[in-house]
């Protein structure tokens, strides 16, 4: 994590990496997936490829300043806010992404969900809570 913090700073992982190691995404990313405020960026490195990806300053947060990583509700929030327009809003969708939401604190995600001041991913979050609600996760 600290050669993604002088790659390019300030970042912190999140995306489908840290899903990933929350085990709510079980398809493992070829790359380290992280947050930034400035531009997006990729960089190839002989350790791995960093994926930057541009958010707004008002949702730079929900992270862990020493270790880098975002929060997992944070992280969820941030795939659905970066990812929103190429996701549906019909619950059916999210089983084939095959996602394990039993951990997510879901009143947390919405607390932050409204910092990013986007009624899209207020939407699109409460299609992922209904979708955990069906029990078609396992």
């Amino acid at each position: 994590m600290e050669v993604a913090r002088f790659l390019y700073y300030p970042c912190y992982v999140s995306l489908e990496y840290a899903l990933n190691l929350y085990g709510v995404i079980p398809d493992v990313p070829f790359s380290l997936t992280l947050v930034t405020t400035k531009p997006t960026r990729q960089f190839e490195t002989p350790l791995g490829e960093f994926i930057y990806r541009k958010i707004k300053k008002e949702a730079f947060f929900g992270y862990d300043p020493e270790t880098l990583m975002a929060e997992k509700e944070k992280a969820l929030l941030d795939f659905l806010y970066l990812n929103g327009p190429h996701f549906s809003t019909d619950p059916k969708f999210w089983q084939e992404l095959r996602l394990e939401l039993d951990a997510i604190d879901f009143p947390k995600a919405f607390d932050y969900a409204k910092r990013f001041g986007k009624a899209r991913l207020i939407t699109l979050l409460k299609t992922v809570m209904e979708y955990a609600k069906l029990g078609e996760f396992s």
